[in-house]
């Protein structure tokens, strides 16, 4: 009777902690908004700890219906945390929608028929175990596989690895060494995993809400970065940018090149056409050139009409070549909407390796070099050789 107790108050510490760690989650996050992610995640916790509640509070008198429903509403509660997951990773695809939709169906109506056929306790046990295994892998892979992960997000991806093990462990108790895992069973196996489960559940939640605000934070940052209008870095980001590529450049020993455009008699875009016009020529113009631009290259808006590209490892025969092409796709490219055609004239600078720039000269350089072929008639691409 006693460790049946302490089976129970192990069950119900569950329940305390996870919709403890869920009101703490809902407080830090509220400020911010819930997102979608969010009230999946939350969702998901709130039917699991349901069910806990109930087997921890009649455990004892559990009937078979009890335990189908009980085990139905597990299933969706994994299905909609690791969805919640990979919502939050931006990998819930249709695809991968459909998957869970259709593992949670196979899950519960297979769970059900091995109920219904009359099969023990410990055979459901180990088929539960091994269903609710094919839920996790999924979004533990992608939180440890991404080129760029978060230490937060490399240790979420190594919880939900640890419930693999756990889980792998329950099969291996059950369907190996015959140990009896029932729900309610005195063993020190199944009160160890028991509280493992506790473990990864308090950490998880914490670990969830701490990503869904880094994620919160970096959309801010990356808002914050970004000109409205066109969607490339703003002035303040590309002169960051810039500085920090130009200083591994000077120390790696390789030539980077600088670009200064401007859209040709735009003034009198604007004036004919309007200023609606005007900001989708600029649309149209960051698309056409981002489109051309390789992925180390930094691009941006200065204002106005006036852009920045940094070409790091350019030398000036390439960045020449560079500038042309972007000249020439521009002059020749169709503008849908409007009888109107434009061009650009650009002014290049190139550093040649080991010498020191500020950014605010390469700025004046590149200046003086668009007003040159601003005189040469515009629709131009000029170097300035004087550096």
């Amino acid at each position: 009777m006693n460790s049946l107790l302490d089976m129970t108050t192990v069950l119900i510490s569950l329940v305390i902690g996870n919709l403890f760690t869920l009101l703490l989650v809902f407080l830090y996050r509220q400020k911010d908004g819930i997102d979608r992610s969010s009230r999946t995640f939350f969702a998901a916790k709130v039917l699991q700890s349901a069910v806990w509640a109930y087997y921890g509070i009649f455990g004892k008198a559990l009937d078979l219906f009890s335990i189908l429903f009980g085990n139905t509403v597990l299933f969706l509660g994994i299905a909609l945390e690791t969805s919640a997951i990979l919502m939050l990773l931006g990998r819930f695809t249709p695809l991968m929608k459909r998957f869970y939709i259709g593992l949670s169906a196979v899950s519960i109506v297979g769970f059900q028929l091995v109920a219904l056929s009359g099969l023990d306790e410990e055979a459901r046990t180990l088929v539960a175990s091994l269903l609710f295994i094919l839920f996790v892998p999924a979004p533990a892979y992608l939180l440890l596989s991404q080129r760029k992960q978060s230490l937060l997000k490399g240790m979420m991806g190594a919880l939900y690895a640890a419930a693999v093990v756990l889980l792998v462990g329950r099969v291996t108790a059950v369907g190996i060494f015959g140990i009896n895992m029932g729900l309610l069973s005195p063993n020190l196996f199944q009160t160890v995993s028991f509280l493992g489960l506790y473990l990864l559940m308090i950490l998880g939640n914490t670990g969830f809400a701490l990503m869904s605000k880094e994620k919160t934070d970096g959309e801010l940052l990356r808002w914050a970065s970004l000109d409205d209008l066109t969607g490339v870095m703003n002035r303040r980001a590309f002169g960051e940018a810039a500085e920090k590529t130009i200083s591994g450049l000077k120390k790696a020993g390789q030539p980077f090149s600088f670009i200064l455009f401007d859209i040709d008699e735009f003034k009198a875009i604007n004036d004919e056409f309007g200023h609606d016009a005007g900001d989708r020529v600029l649309q149209h113009l960051t698309a056409e050139i981002k489109g051309r631009l390789g992925s180390e290259d930094l691009f941006g808006r200065f204002g106005g009409d006036e852009f920045a590209i940094l070409l790091p490892g350019q030398n000036e025969e390439r960045s020449r070549g560079t500038a042309e092409r972007l000249r020439s796709a521009i002059e020749s490219a169709s503008f849908e909407g409007l009888p109107l055609r434009y061009t650009i004239s650009l002014g290049v600078v190139t550093i040649e390796p080991n010498k020191t720039v500020q950014l605010s000269q390469l700025y004046k350089w590149s200046d003086l070099a668009l007003y040159d072929a601003k005189k040469k008639g515009r629709n131009q691409v000029a170097n300035n050789v004087s550096v």
